[in-house]
């Protein structure tokens, strides 16, 4: 790994003159948009599955601010997920519910390899 020596930047940003700063991260160490929402997905799915298990939860409907508090991703993104029809959704008057099993298995159908 390289190595970059700070030498003229003020104090507080790189320390003291003549530290040794670690090099950033390269591209390769990042994953694809595609594996993070896959990842996420996955996520999302375990979560679901434990909230499914937990007697807490009386009703097994959510409406979407609890579904987005269980499942790790952007309401933008769970939005593009619902009208492409991924995730399965009963809507009553203005207000969209979510059953919590059809949902895991949803998310679960987006599983990719291992």
């Amino acid at each position: 790994m390289s190595k970059i020596i700070a030498q003229s930047a003020p104090p507080s940003e790189a320390g003291i003159i003549g530290e040794t700063l670690p090099a950033p991260p390269s591209p390769a160490g990042f994953k694809s948009e595609k594996e993070q929402i896959n990842a996420a997905a996955l996520r999302g799915a375990e979560q679901v599955l434990n909230a499914v298990k937990n007697p807490a939860i009386q009703s097994p409907f959510l409406d979407e601010k609890q579904i987005l508090e269980l499942v790790p991703v952007c309401r933008r993104t769970w939005w593009g997920w619902k009208s492409k029809g991924i995730i399965p959704y009963i809507k009553i008057g203005r207000k969209c519910l979510y059953d919590l099993e059809s949902v895991r298995r949803a998310l679960l159908r987006m599983q990719r390899g291992g």
